[in-house]
């Protein structure tokens, strides 16, 4: 299999996202069900009596897949990307309007060198310059996951990438928090928010 590394769709997906999605909830109550707007006033009736209801999302939610389970705030857009499902490798990632994390899950034992590679490779193909270092993601168990830090300059954007490679039974698995910085190294205000909500609850599973 070859590995695949969506960097330039990621980039593109961060500076040009939209909200166009409007949530619904589906609530049951005894054998009835109604579809209400999430965050919206809205009405049902129940024995031609009428209730007025709002439903709102939680502020936070819940990442749990595999190794790994963390927390982040609702109102980050959360999406799958099963495009390369056939070709071994889920996406999902959770998107602001400069932060992006993600997980990619490929199906295959890859080397932490040729994951990295894969990346500076293809920054390297738009010609972006890259600086790289360690870096220590410090888990809310006091634990602490060793990783790599990308500072991409490409054009007038500067891109940070922290990238961390976990291995599950025959897999590679990478979480990537990736933001917006500016020419001081200065990370955004979303990066502050979810990302240390991130590091606060991540737990990683024992294999």
């Amino acid at each position: 299999m070859k590995l695949r590394y969506l960097g330039l769709s990621l980039l593109c997906s961060v500076l040009l996202q939209a909200n166009v999605l409007e949530k619904k909830a589906l609530i049951t109550i005894g054998e009835k069900s109604f579809e209400v707007p999430m965050g919206e006033k809205s009405s049902i009736e129940i024995e031609k009596k009428t209730y007025p209801i709002m439903v709102k999302e939680a502020p936070i939610s819940t990442f749990n897949y595999d190794l790994i389970r963390f927390d982040f705030p609702s109102h980050f857009s959360f999406s799958y990307d099963g495009s390369s499902e056939a070709d071994g490798l889920k996406m999902y990632s959770i998107d602001g309007d400069s932060i992006a994390v993600m997980v990619m899950d490929y199906a295959q034992h890859f080397q932490k060198e040729v994951i990295l590679n894969s990346i500076t490779q293809e920054y390297r193909l738009m010609k972006a310059k890259i600086e790289q270092k360690p870096v220590t993601l410090k888990l809310g168990d006091g634990s602490s996951i060793q990783g790599d830090q990308f500072i991409i300059y490409l054009g007038n954007v500067t891109l940070s990438q922290e990238i961390y490679v976990l291995y599950m039974q025959g897999h590679s698995l990478v979480l990537l928090l990736q933001d917006l910085i500016d020419n001081q190294g200065k990370h955004t205000a979303e990066y502050a928010e979810i990302v240390s909500k991130v590091k606060e609850t991540l737990t990683v599973k024992k294999k």
